[in-house]
């Protein structure tokens, strides 16, 4: 038989209860499969694989997946335990990896003017994706540009106290070396950063906008009011017409709608997701702000507050 639906029909609850447990999971498992690549890599320069620690990390990654842990419905003393357990997997898999990579980069030519930044792709397919690194001691405030292993300019942000750029088709299991370094004149560094591919709009309502969409977010929800896709000229969403109000969000299903579910109280809060008696959708008085903008992305965040509880959110659109 073919199954197109939901193969666990019974338990749902136990997919969100302990949501602490299923994080340390999954950043268990990458970081050790990540860890274990290179540290094989680095092998054949005379990096000592560490056999019985990486053994003893997926086993504590192991443990914490028994079904009564990582489903979220064993007892709370239970789950300190195995955060004891990911943290010792944490600390094993990041010192074997930091270890690797040193010995790598160690035999990357990085001559060249200014600072090396080596980026590796530990996927076994090439690779786009957003990087960010820290450069201690320096002033970000500071002019510097990035450049490639042929010196052409590569688009970067400040963002807080770190910088970000993309680095574009990283090889399979392999590097690419960039270079931070000062601008010998005045002026560059500001026609670089200045001439962002990503618009923004900070009035109501809040847009973000690139080569390939244009996002629209609602002033006083957050909610997405539109998403338009200008390669193929078409909305992919949008608000119906004349229900941009407060209060049509109400009746009307929109992307981005943060909800509070009232839950009656039964005995099996951790297994299932027992009778709703309302439900309260986040839709006045959200506070929306410009976060950053630049050459790399721009970011709106969305900040709501419910009683005692803070819910932060960022939109980002990258080039």
């Amino acid at each position: 038989p073919i199954v197109r639906d939901e193969l666990n029909f019974v338990f749902e609850g136990c997919y969100t209860t302990h949501a602490d447990i299923k994080r340390m999971n999954r950043e268990s498992e990458n970081l050790l499969i990540t860890a274990e690549t290179f540290s094989s890599l680095a092998s054949f320069y005379g990096y000592p694989y560490l056999a019985k620690d990486f053994e003893y990390a997926w086993r504590n990654t192991c443990f914490n997946q028994f079904h009564d842990l990582l489903d979220g419905s064993a007892i709370h003393l239970s789950y300190q335990f195995s955060k004891n357990l990911f943290q010792e997997t944490k600390e094993l898999a990041t010192k074997a990896l930091n270890g690797a990579l040193q010995c790598l980069a160690s035999r990357i030519n990085t001559d060249g003017e200014g600072e090396a930044v080596i980026v590796f792709n530990p996927l076994t397919w090439e690779r786009t994706d957003v990087v960010s690194f820290k450069i201690k001691g320096r002033d970000l405030n500071s002019s510097y540009r990035l450049v490639d292993i042929t010196g052409s300019p590569i688009p970067f942000q400040i963002s807080g106290e770190e910088i970000i750029f993309v680095a574009e088709n990283i090889p399979s299991l392999g590097y690419r070396v960039y270079h931070l370094l000062p601008f010998p004149e005045t002026g560059k560094r500001d026609k670089i950063l200045s001439s962002p591919i990503t618009q923004v709009k900070a009035e109501a309502p809040a847009t973000i906008e690139n080569d390939y969409f244009q996002l629209r977010i609602h002033p006083q929800s957050g909610c997405i009011l539109g998403l338009f896709d200008k390669l193929n000229q078409r909305e992919v969403a949008i608000l119906p017409e004349g229900r941009f109000s407060t209060e049509a969000l109400e009746s009307t299903g929109y992307m981005n709608l943060f909800q509070l579910y009232f839950e009656e109280p039964h005995s099996m809060s951790a297994w299932n997701i027992g009778n709703i008696r309302r439900i309260e959708n986040l839709i006045r008085g959200a506070q929306i702000e410009l976060l950053e903008k630049g050459p790399v992305r721009a970011t709106i965040h969305v900040r709501h507050h419910y009683h005692n509880s803070v819910i932060n959110q960022r939109i980002s659109l990258y080039h």
